[in-house]
């Protein structure tokens, strides 16, 4: 069974879509961080006081201010409903990996409301056809496989555990 994070009552964290975020670069080229953001540590972070964040931990953003990144440490006991985040470390953009909430995956797909709920329900179908019904196991897996589907017509390939262009 898979190990999962939850950040807040309504998104979880697979492995599956830490992985599948790692490798959506152009996803990735597109952040802006904000605050609120959560991200994966690419690299040991030290924070003061408290210890290290280890590379793959998910943390958030608490502040940005020019291209400084204050992160802090996420306690996984206390989210519910909401985490409490302390800030212990100044970073930059390029010691992350974004993970996108199925809110900043659905900004990314351009058009009304009404287009891409049609687009990701005819989407959805036949991908659920062609693959099983179980090709995603969360809304975030749905949505970032939905973005990089519409953008750039690229699928998740759990063997090779990367995006590979579905008709190249």
């Amino acid at each position: 069974m898979e190990r999962r994070i939850y950040i807040s009552r309504d998104e979880e964290i697979t492995e599956r879509y830490k992985k599948m975020a790692r490798k959506a670069e152009e996803v990735q080229r597109l952040w802006r961080p904000e605050p609120g953001d959560r991200v994966i540590c690419k690299r040991d972070i030290y924070l003061r006081d408290v210890g290290e964040l280890k590379e793959g931990e998910v943390t958030m953003i608490l502040d940005v201010e020019d291209s400084v990144l204050y992160v802090g440490e996420v306690s996984r006991v206390t989210c519910y409903p909401e985490c409490i985040v302390v800030p212990l470390a100044e970073c930059e953009k390029e010691d992350f990996i974004w993970l996108p909430t199925q809110e900043q995956l659905q900004r990314l797909v351009l058009g009304p409301w009404q287009a891409k709920l049609h687009r990701i329900h005819a989407w959805f179908m036949t991908e659920a056809y062609e693959r099983g019904e179980h090709f995603v196991s969360s809304m975030t897996e749905l949505w970032l496989a939905f973005v990089m589907w519409d953008n750039l017509h690229k699928v998740w390939d759990d063997e090779r555990e990367e995006w590979v262009d579905k008709y190249g």
